[in-house]
């Protein structure tokens, strides 16, 4: 039947029809994407990428073969959003929205503003989401700080707020420069003459090549 002679209840129920089913073909064509981008069957002469294959094979343009690629190596992760994506629930723009931040512990509310609600309102959602983490992670940048001060016996008094990954690598630093004092047994050692060259000599001034404390804070270092 031509165009012309179809309703306009009959055009808008074949378009939304339509537009499920290329929904769901887009989904199934990112899920094929992720299972060859994962085999690395794109390599070849010439190609650097996948989305360099994409743009060779496929026509797209490197920008959009990057952000496609993004979406399909992410929606494995996303059952429920790949299963709604691949019903036509969703389009492909709202299931690319959600994949720049869902987890699989928040992809089913994020999901349910995708239904409930129009690309466009899921964008937003999802910009002020990805702003308040960002202002998040800012603030306990700001908060950092790491203080140190002598002790009269010669000891080292440390005291640190760190952000969670910057914290867990300076424990791996520090326990791998404590561990073979602990084996060896040389830390009670090592303090000890560390105790007797800080002692201040009788008549003497405190040596000047060594603060007896000191602080770094904020964002800067």
């Amino acid at each position: 039947m031509d165009v012309a002679e179809l309703s306009t209840p009959e055009l808008e129920a074949e378009l939304i029809g339509l537009a499920g089913h290329l929904a769901a073909a887009q989904c199934r064509f990112l899920l094929l994407l992720a299972e060859f981008d994962a085999r690395g069957a794109w390599a070849g002469p010439g190609l650097r990428s996948c989305a360099h294959w994409l743009s060779w094979r496929v026509g797209m343009d490197l920008r959009t073969a990057r952000e496609q690629l993004r979406v399909a190596r992410t929606l494995p992760t996303l059952p429920l959003v790949t299963a709604a994506f691949g019903a036509g629930r969703i389009s492909y723009t709202k299931a690319r929205a959600i994949t720049r931040i869902a987890t699989p512990q928040t992809e089913g509310d994020l999901l349910e503003v995708a239904l409930a609600g129009t690309a466009s309102h899921l964008e937003r959602v999802v910009r002020l989401a990805r702003a308040a983490g960002a202002d998040a992670a800012a603030a306990v940048t700001a908060q950092r700080s790491v203080s140190w001060e002598w002790a009269e016996d010669g000891s080292l008094l440390l005291r640190a707020r760190l952000p969670g990954e910057q914290g867990a690598l300076f424990l791996a630093a520090l326990e791998a420069f404590l561990e073979p004092a602990q084996r060896a047994g040389e830390h009670a050692d090592a303090a000890q003459a560390a105790a007797k060259r800080t002692e201040p000599q009788a008549g003497s001034a405190e040596s000047p090549t060594r603060s007896r404390h000191g602080k770094l804070s904020g964002p800067s270092w």
